[in-house]
C-alpha cells in the first residue's frame, strides 16, 4: 500500500514579477569595500503544505538530489511504521525516512526562475568570508548542511573568490567545501534546467570567474 506524504516546503514560489518589497538586502559586514550588497535573488518562501509521492524529485541538506522510489508501511524492530525510501544517484545511497520525520529531512528542488537567479548571482556580485580559517571552516560547514541554495551560494562564491584573489591553491578543507558547494548546486541546477552535472558545474564555475575578472 502506498500513502502521499504530507511535508512543508522550505521556500513558497516566487511571483512572477519580483518587487524590492520581496527582496533584502544583505550587507556584508566582512568587507566595507565591496563593490555592491546583493540582494538576495530568492525571496523566502512561507511553509506551505505539499504532498510527496512516489516518483518525485527531492533535495537532502547532505545528499543532494534524490528520487522517492517508495512510500509504504515497513516493520522495524516489532513495530510497523509509514516510510519513505529516497534515493540518491550520486552516492548511491538508498535512505528509508518516517513519514511524520521527512519534513526535516527533504524539500523541493528549486524552480527554474530561481535556477536562474543562481547563476545571476554568481555572476554579478562578489562574497567575502571571514578571513580566520578556523571561522569560516565553521560558518561554511553550517552553509553547506543547511539544504538553503542561498546559502551554499555564498561557500560557492566566496572561496572561488579566495582561490581568485590569492592566486595559490585553497587549503585541503577550503578546497573540498568549494567542491562540495559546486557539486550541491550543480545537481540541482542541472536537474532543472535540462543539464549535466558536470556541465553545469563547469557553467557556476565560469560565472563565478566572469564577475571577478570585471
Amino acid at each position: 500500500m502506498c500513502y502521499n506524504i504530507q511535508v512543508r516546503r522550505l521556500f513558497e514560489p516566487p511571483p512572477v514579477q519580483r518587487t524590492v518589497e520581496a527582496l533584502k538586502t544583505r550587507t556584508n559586514k566582512n568587507n566595507s569595500n565591496s563593490k555592491a550588497d546583493w540582494l538576495w535573488f530568492v525571496a523566502p518562501r512561507k511553509e506551505v503544505i505539499t504532498l510527496y509521492k512516489q516518483g518525485d524529485t527531492v533535495s537532502h541538506a547532505y545528499h543532494g538530489i534524490g528520487t522517492v522510489k517508495a512510500i509504504g508501511e515497513k516493520e522495524f524492530l516489532g513495530e510497523t511504521n509509514e516510510f519513505a525510501t529516497l534515493y540518491f544517484p550520486h552516492e548511491e545511497l538508498r535512505l528509508s525516512i518516517l513519514k511524520k520525520d521527512i519534513d526535516e529531512h527533504v524539500r523541493d528542488i528549486i524552480t527554474e526562475a530561481e535556477a536562474h537567479e543562481i547563476i545571476e548571482y554568481l555572476s554579478s556580485y562578489d562574497e567575502k568570508l571571514a578571513k580566520n580559517w578556523k571561522r569560516r571552516n565553521h560558518n561554511n560547514k553550517e552553509r553547506l548542511t543547511s539544504g538553503d541554495p542561498r546559502e551554499i551560494c555564498i561557500v560557492a562564491k566566496g572561496l572561488m573568490e579566495l582561490k581568485y584573489r590569492r592566486k595559490k591553491p585553497l587549503s585541503n578543507s577550503d578546497r573540498r567545501q568549494l567542491q562540495r558547494a559546486l557539486r550541491l548546486l550543480a545537481e540541482e541546477l542541472g536537474r532543472v534546467l535540462d543539464e549535466e552535472a558536470e556541465i553545469m558545474e563547469e557553467k557556476l564555475r565560469e560565472a563565478c570567474l566572469d564577475s571577478l575578472a570585471a
